[in-house]
C-alpha cells in the first residue's frame, strides 16, 4: 500500500466499525449524556466517535510519528497500548514491519467490575478496538495485559522499535518505576533499537533525574513526542558506556 491507500483504508475501517457500534447500541439502548461522555471513552458531543468522525486529526499525527520513527522496511515494531492501531497498521503496509503489541487488559476481565455503571461503555469501548483489530488484520498480533509499575512487559521477543505514544499507565510514577519500565525496554530492545515514546505527564522529579523523557528540542506540534536510543537508555539507565 501507498499513503494514500493507508489512509483510504482506515477511513473505511473507521465507518465499519461506526456501523457496528451503532447497532449495538441499539441492541443495548445505549445512550450518551453530558455527564457519561468521558466515562465512555469513545464518543465525544463535539466530534463524535473517536478515531473515526475526527479520524482525520489522528491519521495526520501518525503519519506524522511515522515518519519521525522512520521504521527500516522489514524491521520489527512493538506497541505500548496499541488503541485503534493506526500506527501499527502503517508500519506493517507501509514498510513491511512485523509489528506486536500490548493494550490494555480492563479490571472486569478477571478481578470483577469495580464500577458496574461504566460497564456498557467500557464493553463498548473494548468491542470497537476488538473492531479495528480484525478489520485491520491485527487481532492475532495484540495481546491485552495491564502495563504497572515493577512489572515486565510481555513483549514475547525483541524488537528494532518500541512505541508508546498513547502513554497513560505512568500516572504518579517516579524515578525508580521509570527506570525499571526503561530497563525493561532496553532488554527487548535490538542493538540499534529506538524507543518512541510521548508521555502524557511527567512527575518533576522523574524529569529531573531522566530528562530524555521530554524532547530535547519540542516543537508545537509534538511537544511531548521524543525517540531515545537502546545506546542512551543503556547509558543512563544501567550505567553501560
Amino acid at each position: 500500500m501507498d499513503r494514500k491507500q493507508v489512509r483510504a483504508r482506515i477511513l473505511e475501517v473507521g465507518q465499519m466499525v461506526k456501523a457496528k457500534l451503532m447497532a449495538k447500541e441499539k441492541e443495548q439502548n445505549i445512550s450518551y449524556s453530558d455527564d457519561i461522555e468521558k466515562r465512555a471513552g469513545i464518543w465525544y458531543k463535539e466530534r463524535g466517535y473517536k478515531y473515526i468522525d475526527d479520524a482525520d486529526y489522528h491519521i495526520n499525527r501518525l503519519m506524522q510519528y511515522f515518519d519521525i520513527l522512520n521504521p527500516k522496511e522489514g524491521s520489527s515494531v512493538f506497541e505500548i497500548g496499541t488503541g485503534q492501531c493506526y500506527l501499527l497498521f502503517m508500519c506493517r503496509e507501509l514498510r513491511g514491519c512485523r509489528v506486536a503489541g500490548v493494550e490494555w487488559k480492563y479490571d472486569d476481565e478477571d478481578s470483577g467490575i469495580k464500577d458496574p455503571e461504566k460497564k456498557p461503555y467500557r464493553d463498548l469501548k473494548k468491542y470497537a478496538y476488538h473492531l479495528f483489530r480484525e478489520y485491520l488484520g491485527l487481532e492475532d498480533v495484540i495481546r491485552h495485559f495491564i502495563v504497572e509499575e515493577y512489572k515486565p512487559i510481555d513483549f514475547g521477543g525483541n524488537y528494532d522499535a518500541i512505541i508508546a505514544t498513547r502513554a497513560t499507565f505512568n500516572r504518579h510514577w517516579r524515578e525508580g518505576e521509570y527506570r525499571y519500565w526503561l530497563r525493561d525496554c532496553y532488554e527487548h530492545l535490538n542493538p540499534e533499537g529506538r524507543l518512541m515514546i510521548a508521555l502524557n505527564k511527567v512527575e518533576p522529579d522523574a524529569l529531573e533525574a531522566l530528562p530524555f523523557l521530554r524532547p530535547a528540542q519540542p516543537t508545537r506540534e509534538n511537544e511531548k513526542l521524543t525517540i531515545i536510543s537502546r545506546e542512551m537508555i543503556g547509558q543512563v539507565v544501567l550505567g553501560k558506556s
